[in-house]
């Protein structure tokens, strides 16, 4: 687990995340109190490439009820 503000963050997770709907999402906004969830299949840190992490789920505040 990784926590984390902006403008630090955004660039993590974009440097991270592989293509996709969900990355697309993020690199628009990622607002205050945004989760984003990414899975690699890797066993320590120093095994994660850019741009091959799954952006599993990105939910932001107002999609929440």
């Amino acid at each position: 687990m990784l926590i984390g503000h902006n403008p630090g963050l955004i660039e993590v997770l974009l440097l991270l995340a592989a293509p996709g709907e969900l990355r697309e999402r993020a690199s628009v906004n990622v607002p205050t109190g945004a989760l984003a969830k990414l899975e690699a299949d890797v066993g320590r840190w120093a095994d994660v490439t850019p741009g091959k992490v799954q952006l599993t789920e990105f939910v932001v505040p107002r999609e929440l009820k």
